[in-house]
């Protein structure tokens, strides 16, 4: 969000030589606009008053720079001529440089100054100028990366934000943290949800502006700790019972912690410095996650960058991510035996700890015995708060071996529906000669690739490629996004 705040407006003194039809007027101040905004015009203040008073432009909503402003010399006649300048960084004249109106770009924040001269064709000259800063005003939230391998998160940090017209609605989806925390004790970093500040480039606030941060209610604490070194205690933005808080410098980036469910917004606002009127504001909506999307990667799939046989089932997990949903990229050795293990802990724990209601998991190869096993666990012996296990999808899955000494040893297809689940999806091939998929009974989607078309699509996918293929990609995430709440 970008705003113009005037401190001067455009107005004609009238000259000292002789009466000209410029001086004759009580001309309005210049026209500033956007094309999505009606032009605001306030009248030039009166002989008795020469200081006009502060007044607000047009507040632009979300622009892409640059800005662009129109300014007219009202009430000049055209048979006389125009000079404008401006000044300001990234402050320009498009057009109209020796016209009755100029056009200005803008390419970021800065205080500007405008100024005209008209010289009649008697040549008497009268000189204005305007006073103005362009701030912009921008918040951005970022999808939840958390958990996943760190240069993934670095790699894919920028297309991680959330877009402006998403911010409010659907809004960011954001973990609760863990509710065994003490009040006022940082929790996990993972939990956290990255908040970029924008001002423009500035520094500090203009003259006469000031910057305030705001918060809904407490359900939310801002921290300004870099989330890899973890929060600190007295690094919170906000003290208990805070709403707002003045902003001295440009805060730069900021991490957002959901203490309790529901949902809630982080502002960030400039403030006219003598009346406290809002100037300009952007918002970002926070909901807490109501689901977990358990993807589990193949033998020796640890998802990192650079590991070949965990690509797929990472651009997959990444995916459904950058679609606003709580994922959480495990590989296959995280479940254990019996499906015990890290990722049944994790499971359990954002169940009964962290409110959350609904579970999705998806296996590739190993990983979709995985995939059995833990919903397996999961009804045997289940968290103690009520679930849902809304969607699971086996990728060419391969059963885990039936004793913790051969459980990676085995070849055979997973052909058995995971237990509990309301909804499961089968894709699998029977092109590779020793890795192979296979039908499960119950399924509601179960199809070959390899098969003829047009059931099957993916005639030369192997067990090696399969979990690679966009096509698989695509079908998995419409299954979660239909079926899933966030």
């Amino acid at each position: 969000m970008a705003a113009a705040v005037a401190t001067h407006l455009l107005h004609f003194p009238a000259p000292t030589t002789r009466p000209t039809p410029i001086r004759d007027q009580r001309r309005p101040a210049p026209t500033i606009h956007r094309p999505i905004l009606p032009p605001e015009n306030v009248q030039s203040p009166s002989p008795a008053d020469p200081d006009p008073p502060f007044v607000q432009l047009p507040v632009v909503d979300g622009p892409d720079w640059p800005l662009t402003m129109t300014f007219t010399a009202a009430g000049s006649p055209a048979d006389g001529t125009h000079e404008w300048t401006v000044s300001g960084d990234g402050a320009s004249i498009v057009d109209g440089a020796d016209e009755s109106q100029v056009t200005l770009e803008f390419t970021e924040a800065s205080a500007v100054v405008v100024t005209v001269s008209y010289t009649t064709p008697d040549d008497d000259v009268c000189e204005d100028m305007c006073e103005f800063t362009i701030m912009a005003v921008n918040l951005t939230g970022h999808w939840t990366l958390t958990g996943f391998d760190p240069v993934i998160q670095i790699l894919f940090d920028e297309q991680a934000e959330v877009p402006d017209h998403l911010e409010e609605t659907p809004g960011v989806g954001i973990r609760r943290r863990d509710s065994i925390l003490a009040p006022g004790q940082p929790g996990d970093s993972e939990d956290m949800v990255e908040l970029k500040v924008d001002l423009g480039g500035l520094l500090s606030p203009p003259v006469g502006v000031k910057w305030f941060l705001t918060r809904d209610d407490e359900s939310l604490q801002v921290w300004t700790a870099t989330m890899m070194a973890g929060p600190q205690v007295g690094g919170e933005v906000f003290e208990p019972g805070e709403l707002e808080k003045e902003c001295l410098v440009a805060p730069g980036k900021l991490w957002v912690e959901n203490v309790e469910s529901g949902w809630s917004a982080i502002s960030l606002e400039d403030r006219d410095a003598e009346t406290d009127e809002v100037v300009a504001q952007d918002r970002v909506v926070f909901h807490t996650f109501q689901s977990v999307v358990m993807v589990l990667a193949g033998e020796s799939g640890l998802p990192f960058i650079g590991n070949a046989l965990a690509q797929g089932t990472t651009d997959l997990a990444m995916k459904i991510a950058l679609d606003g949903y709580n994922v959480r990229l495990r590989a296959e050795e995280d479940v254990g035996f019996n499906g015990l293990g890290t990722a049944y802990d994790v499971i359990k724990r954002d169940v009964d700890r962290r409110s959350i209601e609904h579970l999705a998991i998806i296996g590739y190869s190993h990983g979709g015995g995985a995939t059995h096993d833990l919903a397996n666990r999961l009804a045997i012996a289940p968290p103690a708060s009520p679930f849902s296990l809304r969607q699971t999808a086996y990728i060419d899955a391969i059963k885990q071996g039936p004793n913790p000494t051969d459980k990676d040893l085995e070849t055979a297809p997973e052909i058995r529906l995971p237990p509990g689940t309301l909804r499961h999806i089968n894709l699998w091939q029977t092109g590779d000669a020793i890795l192979q998929g296979a039908a499960v009974p119950g399924s509601v989607i179960d199809i070959n690739v390899n098969a003829p078309t047009p059931i099957g699509w993916g005639f030369s996918l192997i067990h090696k490629t399969i979990d690679d293929d966009g096509s698989i990609h695509a079908d998995i995430k419409l299954e979660v996004i239909t079926n899933v709440p966030r």
